[in-house]
């Protein structure tokens, strides 16, 4: 799935949420024209929406690091 999404938001379904979640019907052409069915639309939905809600969740809730996971944690570069 994550693959899925990936290829797919460089087709721009990433600014639905400028247009409030509606597709224009060029959008909805595109995603065909990048080598999708018409019925895999919805598992990107699924993921952008599961990814979203996933990092505001996080940013409020700002949960510790379990400790089993330490060594994957993800700093940013120093300047």
């Amino acid at each position: 799935m994550a693959h899925t999404s990936r290829r797919y938001h460089h087709v721009q379904l990433s600014r639905s949420h400028e247009k409030r979640g509606r597709l224009a019907d060029e959008d909805r052409q595109r995603f065909p024209a990048a080598g999708f069915s018409a019925e895999q639309i919805l598992e990107v939905v699924a993921v952008v929406a599961a990814s979203t809600i996933t990092n505001y969740t996080g940013s409020v809730t700002e949960p510790p690091l379990e400790t089993q996971f330490a060594e994957f944690a993800w700093h940013a570069p120093t300047r």
